[in-house]
């Protein structure tokens, strides 16, 4: 693949993750916060902080909204991956706000993934979560071609 694909950011993003060297295209996507330009429709990424999977997932109404998300992805048949930003440890340790245990969610993620054919990784920090984010991409766009060229 070429060194300077386009990085596409979702517009909503909040906190974007740094990708030097490459070109970043602010835009909308209907599902994840990252994909390249021209895999869109084929693979995205979802980032979490440690904090934002804790409030993603432990309160009913967010844990439904982004299970839509997550199916929305897969009945356009786009691969999803989520990357979290921490480890298995951060989030194990739980969260001072939820009486959820952290093992719970941990398997909750899990449970959501196989229920709805997405792919979960943790980076164990934001610089990690970049170099996965981007790997992850690239893996998938070089995938996308050579089924395309069959």
């Amino acid at each position: 693949m070429n060194k300077l694909e386009t990085v596409i950011v979702d517009s909503r993003e909040k906190k974007p993750l740094e990708f030097k060297g490459h070109p970043i295209l602010n835009a909308k996507l209907n599902v994840g916060d990252y994909s390249l330009k021209g895999l869109e429709k084929h693979a995205v990424v979802e980032r979490k902080s440690i904090p934002d999977l804790w409030g993603t997932l432990s309160m009913k109404a967010n844990r439904e909204r982004f299970e839509k998300e997550l199916q929305r992805a897969k009945d356009a048949e786009t691969s999803l991956w989520i990357v979290v930003e921490g480890t298995a440890r951060d989030i194990v340790n739980g969260n001072a706000y939820s009486n959820l245990s952290g093992y719970y969610l941990l398997d909750l993620i899990h449970d959501m993934c196989f229920t709805h054919g997405c792919r979960f990784t943790l980076a164990g920090n934001r610089a990690e979560a970049s170099v996965l984010t981007l790997s992850i991409l690239r893996g998938a766009a070089s995938a996308h071609m050579r089924r395309r060229d069959r």
